[in-house]
């Protein structure tokens, strides 16, 4: 054993320092393979603390920390103090919301109890740009480890909009975990926010007995109810932006029907993240700018690894954000017919959903390089995958993906829009030949 145990320290000094990203990944990579086969991992642990990087510190530690304890592994549970330790020690406060979110998400899946120092790290967070998506993460966990209760009670702690913003997303994920709407009013009635957080209650979808309960409750406090045709006005921002696109740009002007294309409904397009943290604004401007193209050329988009929950949630945060592709209408349309689709990074080259995975790069494995034409005429469902980010897809996916598309011919990298339009209109002429 001690024989493994140098022969790890020898893979992780034979990883590149000097690129604390790569470095990172590299360390990951090698307590995930070596899991199992190695009792001692701690030449990884210790590796991750000394990054000089506390941001990336703290990803691989929680990394760590979540996948020790999903394996079995109670002991590795208490990392995640030491990777919240980390996160603190982050400068930019932009980046220590990010990587809270992401050991917020962990813990969650880890099944952690222990939530009272994430709680506290993200409430320091000042910027409301910044705090949404932490607090989501963290409240989420909260209710996960069954502790509800406790997030309300240090969510009323807080101060001003922060708190509001808290109690909105306790009180909604507490209605989904199916605490109640009068248990959900009992933990807001007495607060001084209780008026507004009833009002956008009332904006979401309620069935009806729940619905009475919120506006007897805000008549109880004084509170006149708005007409139902004004219900829009305390909706949250990405629907009351959904409802006045809605009204202004009818859907037949805006999105033209586009010709059913033979063929092309067996190909899909995948976009395969590889940022870390929370969404950017490449994330949406990149799906924005796919699902006209899919649309057009009657394939499906599909989304590997990004940060959404759901088709919904893509819709709706990417119609939130940016007005390409008609404000996200061709990404809802691309959903209505079961063309969009968002997944985990994938385990596997072949996936039910659309078939087989095949790598767009232009670096293409000898043995593994096709071309385009190939792919047509092996007549299966297919999807190519493009990486989102300046060094494409990593090696794991490009090592499980059985064929490499290059698509110059001469190894030149394309920019990730040029890629998605040369695959859609290479596709669509082969099929339509």
């Amino acid at each position: 054993m001690a024989d493994s145990k140098n022969k790890l320290k020898r893979k992780i000094k034979r990883l590149k320092a000097s690129h604390i990203p790569s470095y990172s990944r590299g360390l990951k990579r090698i307590f995930r393979e070596s899991f199992g086969k190695v009792d001692n991992l701690n030449p990884v642990l210790d590796a991750a603390i000394k990054i000089p990087d506390s941001y990336y510190s703290a990803e691989v530690i929680s990394y760590i920390a979540a996948r020790g304890t999903l394996e079995g592994k109670k002991e590795y549970r208490k990392y995640f103090r030491l990777a919240l330790k980390k996160a603190g020690e982050v400068p930019q406060e932009w980046r220590r919301a990010e990587i809270l979110e992401v050991i917020a998400k962990r813990m969650r899946r880890a099944g952690e109890k222990n939530l009272g120092r994430l709680f506290d790290l993200v409430a320091e967070i000042e910027s409301p740009r910044h705090y949404y998506a932490p607090m989501k993460q963290t409240i989420k966990a909260h209710f996960s480890a069954e502790k509800g209760d406790e997030a309300f009670e240090k969510i009323k702690k807080l101060e001003g909009n922060r708190r509001i913003k808290a109690l909105k997303i306790a009180s909604k994920l507490g209605i989904e975990h199916g605490m109640g709407v009068r248990e959900v009013i009992s933990r807001i009635a007495r607060t001084e926010d209780a008026a507004k957080i009833l009002l956008y209650l009332r904006g979401l979808e309620l069935k009806p007995a729940d619905k009475s309960d919120v506006d007897e409750t805000l008549k109880e406090l004084g509170v006149e109810l708005p007409p139902e045709k004004g219900a829009a006005n305390v909706r949250p921002r990405r629907e009351r932006i959904k409802a006045r696109v809605a009204e202004t740009r009818p859907a037949q002007e805006a999105v033209p029907r586009a010709p059913e294309l033979k063929g092309m409904e067996r190909f899909s397009l995948g976009l395969y993240n590889t940022y870390h943290g929370s969404l950017h604004a490449v994330h949406t401007r990149t799906v924005a700018r796919a699902a006209p193209l899919c649309y057009a050329y009657g394939m499906k988009l599909v989304l590997f690894g990004f940060p959404f929950e759901n088709e919904e949630e893509a819709v709706d945060r990417v119609s939130a954000e940016t007005n390409i592709g008609k404000g996200g209408a061709y990404l809802k349309l691309l959903k209505e017919e079961g063309r969009l689709i968002v997944l985990p990074y994938p385990d596997n080259n072949i996936l039910p959903e659309v078939g087989e995975l095949i790598a767009t790069t232009s670096k293409p494995g000898e043995k593994k390089k096709v071309d385009i034409e190939k792919i047509v005429e092996q007549g299966s469902r297919a999807c190519l995958v493009m990486g989102l980010g300046r060094k494409g897809l990593p090696k794991r996916f490009l090592k499980m993906a059985e064929k490499h598309v290059e698509l110059t011919g001469h190894g030149i990298p394309l920019e990730t829009c040029t890629v998605m339009g040369v695959i859609c209109e290479r596709l669509k002429s082969l099929v339509l030949r």
